[in-house]
């Protein structure tokens, strides 16, 4: 096999894997209670759906704001404006992949357990972390350039793919810690879920526009942040079993 059909493969598999292995792991943390899988894969499936549109989104802010999509052109002479679109972009990719959640299931009547909405949130982010990673290896490979077309996917998990799935479930962390408060709270803790998301993706973003793709900061930020919200979703999972705990003993009294 060669050629298109050849590039073709190359290009999900360096763009899928990287995507799917960061599922698995996360769908691990909720092993105890799973989620149906066909809104899993709806949600996957719907956060790559959203890619085009993010696509013509940040266009569109950046040709308003700078006139050009090469933010790396701008960045020195005019570092404000280009600040600007990297946070219009990052609002524009949480808020879509929190859509594809809330469409794939997010409030469903199965996402009834505090870690659910990491879930959901995390299949969605990771769809088009999937869909955006194809593309990415696809350009080398279109190119001729078959090292940097191999190179790229696990360059994407470190990065890219890490940064979506960890912003996700810094959102999906606070989304579980809402569950525990009063219900006036809840949103207060949801918008302050999706800031957090969108300042670690403002934060890789500028990083890697600074350092032109090549970021120890931003891939360090990225990993620090989904450390931080395993930790976070740790104390999620026991609180939850605290929960249960007292209203058992209150209805055995």
């Amino acid at each position: 096999m060669s050629g298109p059909w050849l590039n073709l493969i190359l290009a999900l598999a360096g763009g899928f894997l990287p995507a799917l292995i960061w599922l698995a792991f996360w769908l691990r943390q909720d092993a105890a209670h799973p989620e149906p899988k066909k809104l899993i894969i709806t949600c996957f499936c719907l956060g790559a759906a959203a890619v085009p549109a993010a696509l013509v989104l940040q266009t569109v802010f950046a040709k308003l704001l700078i006139g050009t999509g090469d933010l790396q052109a701008v960045v020195s002479s005019a570092p404000m404006l280009a600040l600007a679109v990297i946070v219009l972009w990052a609002l524009v990719e949480e808020g879509l992949k929190l859509a594809a959640a809330y469409a794939g299931g997010l409030f469903s009547k199965e996402s009834d357990e505090p870690i659910d909405a990491t879930v959901y949130l995390v299949a969605a982010a990771l769809g088009f972390a999937s869909l955006e990673n194809v593309l990415y290896v696809a350009g080398p490979l279109l190119s001729g350039d078959l090292p940097g077309a191999l190179l790229t996917g696990p360059l994407r998990f470190v990065g890219a793919t890490t940064l979506h799935a960890a912003a996700a479930a810094c959102l999906g962390a606070f989304a579980g810690f809402a569950r525990f408060r009063r219900p006036g709270a809840r949103l207060g803790m949801w918008v302050l879920g999706f800031l957090s998301a969108v300042a670690l993706h403002v934060t890789f973003n500028a990083a890697i526009i600074r350092a032109s793709d090549a970021s120890p900061v931003a891939y360090a930020a990225a990993w620090v942040a989904a450390l931080l919200a395993i930790v976070a979703l740790e104390q999620v999972k026991a609180m939850r079993v605290e929960a249960v705990r007292r209203r058992t003993e209150t209805t055995r009294d």
